[in-house]
């Protein structure tokens, strides 16, 4: 009994011990799975959210610039008599229908005159101050967009956006202007977006009517819409996250309202599916540990019985006693193959037998793997004659998503010489893959920042186009007039030819700038650095002037600033770091009349230096450590906590530079610093 408590015992503790760290992994397991879990679920909200806004903002925009053409053609139209100014009147509203690009623009006065742009007679019954769209108007009483209603000529429901025309001597309402908005463009929008997880996107009033939806402009069409819009009119957020249950499924619903209407615009994706894949990889990583807890104690088996073979070597022996892999080889100083065992023969594909003391290049003729045997043998040979330290190697296959992890380890004596190795392999699969998805996960956010930076641009775009349309119908219309009653000179008349080619030239160069603002490609390439921010700055400066900041770059423009790397990914961080400038002067300047923002380009000795400086509410007091941490924001709900992480990854691991905070507040001021050559 003696005897087999001391010949067994210590293989006993080792099964114990090796069972436990099984247990202990699963324990990890399950605890990963659930941060996972969480992490999926928010990044899920972060990335539907920024979705969400940035087609609300899209959609927002698209409808000011339609209720800025019909208040223009309202004011057009206070002066003009019905019955005198027929004509004028009805090519006003022509005029209104091809730049708005509504399905028709009308007029009904307060004494049920009635004009239309289009050709369509209004029956004998039709009163325009019974209709939906002169009520609103007349309620609301400055321009508004109605909620949908039958129109007379479709015999279907339709939404328009309205304005009353006031007499401009007495203030009198005298008639109220009328535009039927064509939604197919939105519904195609909504059709485009790509939502993961079977997810589904809608537009709806206030008051819970449909008005867009992947399947039509019906309620009755919107297949599962309806509990939906119940969840967000019960809800008191006015914007943001909610849930709901409908068949038996849990679904997550993401939604804003729009600033120009009373519309909310919404997406909806299933919860179940969003961890379908956590899931599944749960179970392979139970599985894995299972196999591996069984496959180490045949290892530790098998490792008992080719100990008592090699008893002579004993130092060799110890070392391999010691080890933690089941599949490994000794190498004595000659590099002769003192032991190999079946799990290595396996990796290595050895189907003959193999003499102990052979040469390990003698290996290379009996291997299968031929591409593994010369990475180890390569290996060995640095170790024993080089380095005379331990070398690790990861070995991917790419072809099967499989890696290996081989060890070589150098047996010295005491007089520092080498006495031979010990090679390990183990199978690390498993956290290479789950190394691989978190690069994955890492891509999506950077996609989805790439996105919402392209919201930032479109935004713009839409700003910057705003002013030159107004002044080109303005422009139109006094012509117009001037050239009926022939009080306009050729000079003046060619001078304001000139003035409109000016301002679409304007426009054109401003396309041209965003279309090449986020052009495809993954290479690196050359270009100036002075350029490139000059178009972020350009495209940016507008709808910073539209909350009164000034928006401003510093350089040399003299000199060049050429570099080799990614443009998009630099225009992607200074639109990233221009957006959280100027948030941090509107939440400061509530108050204050203007803002500013610098963004300056210097050189010194081998590096640019790119510093971005406002004058806004500054870095919040002990929010400096947490500052390029993923998940952190200094917004409250309104941010997504992965801006300034996502910026750092950039800088860092796609520009080989550093980013950094030079200064908290009074200015806060972001440096960037990168190699002039990259």
């Amino acid at each position: 009994m003696t005897h087999f408590k001391r010949k067994y015992l210590s293989t006993i503790l080792f099964i114990l011990i090796f069972f436990s760290l099984t247990f202990a992994y699963i324990v990890l397991v399950f605890i990963n799975y659930d941060a996972n879990q969480t992490m999926m679920q928010e990044l899920v909200k972060t990335n539907q959210l920024n979705i969400v806004k940035g087609y609300k903002r899209q959609i927002d925009e698209w409808l000011s610039v339609k209720k800025r053409i019909v208040s223009s053609a309202s004011t057009f139209l206070e002066k003009l008599d019905p019955e005198k100014n027929y004509h004028e009147i009805r090519q006003i509203l022509q005029s209104a229908i091809t730049t708005g690009e509504f399905r028709s623009v009308y007029i009904g006065y307060a004494n049920d005159a009635f004009i239309t742009g289009i050709n369509w007679t209004a029956p004998l019954n039709y009163f325009p101050t019974e209709r939906p769209w002169y009520k609103v108007g007349e309620e609301r009483q400055s321009v508004a967009i109605t909620l949908p209603y039958i129109d007379s000529d479709l015999l279907q429901e339709v939404v328009s956006i309205v304005s009353p025309v006031y007499n401009h001597e007495s203030g009198q309402l005298i008639a109220v202007l009328s535009s039927d908005l064509i939604l197919d463009s939105i519904q195609k929008e909504i059709l485009s977006i790509n939502l993961p997880f079977n997810g589904f996107a809608f537009l709806v009033s206030k008051n819970g009517k449909i008005l867009v939806s992947p399947d039509g402009f019906s309620e009755q069409k919107c297949n599962g819409c309806e509990p939906a819009i119940s969840a967000i009119l019960s809800n008191s957020e006015m914007g943001g996250t909610t849930t709901y249950a409908h068949n038996g499924k849990k679904y997550l619903v993401f939604y804003e309202p729009l600033e120009n209407s009373d519309w909310i615009f919404a997406t909806v994706l299933n919860e179940e599916s969003i961890f379908g894949e956590l899931n599944e990889q749960l179970f392979q990583n139970v599985i894995m540990a299972v196999s591996f807890s069984v496959f180490g104690v045949l290892g530790v088996l098998l490792f008992l019985f080719l100990s008592r073979k090699i008893f002579e070597h004993k130092r060799l022996l110890d070392s391999f006693a010691h080890s933690s892999s089941h599949a490994m080889a000794i190498i004595d100083k000659q590099k002769n193959v003192l032991l190999i065992n079946d799990p290595l023969r396996k990796f290595l594909t050895i189907n003959e037998s193999i003499e102990l003391g052979d040469s390990i290049s003698h290996l290379k003729e009996i291997a299968g793997n031929e591409e593994l045997i010369q990475t180890l043998i390569e290996a060995v040979y640095e170790v024993m004659d080089c380095t005379f330290t331990a070398k690790i190697i990861k070995i991917p296959n790419d072809d099967t998503a499989e890696c290996l992890l081989a060890q070589i380890m150098p047996i010295i004596d005491k007089a520092s010489k080498i006495e031979g190795c010990i090679l390990t392999i183990n199978d690390i699969t498993n956290e290479y893959r789950l190394e691989t998805h978190a690069k994955e996960h890492e891509q999506i956010m950077i996609q989805h920042s790439k996105m919402a930076a392209m919201g930032e641009m479109v935004g713009a775009i839409t700003h910057q186009w705003r002013q030159p349309l107004a002044a080109i119908l303005v422009l139109m219309g006094m012509l117009r007039i001037q050239v009926k009653d022939k009080i306009i000179s050729e000079d003046r008349l060619i001078e304001s030819f000139d003035k409109a080619v000016e301002i679409i030239k304007f426009m054109e160069q401003t396309l041209q700038s965003f279309k090449s603002f986020y052009k495809t490609g993954q290479e690196k390439e050359y270009f100036d650095s002075a350029t490139v921010i000059e178009e972020v700055v350009s495209i940016m400066r507008p709808i910073a002037r539209i909350h009164n900041i000034d928006l401003a770059f510093s350089y040399d423009y003299k000199k060049d600033y050429p570099m080799v790397s990614y443009p998009n990914y630099l225009k992607q961080i200074l639109v990233n770091l221009i957006s959280n400038a100027k948030d941090a002067i509107l939440e400061k300047n509530s108050t204050v009349d203007e803002g500013h923002i610098i963004v300056s380009l210097s050189e010194l000795d081998e590096n640019y230096t790119i510093r971005v400086e406002d004058d806004g509410i500054g870095i919040h007091p002990g929010f400096e450590e947490k500052l390029f941490k993923t998940m952190q924001t200094t917004k409250g709900t309104k941010g997504t906590g992965h801006g300034l992480y996502l910026c750092k990854l950039l800088v860092e691991n796609k520009l080989n530079g550093t980013i950094n905070i030079i200064s908290y507040s009074n200015p806060t001021v972001f440096e960037l610093v990168f190699l002039k050559g990259n």
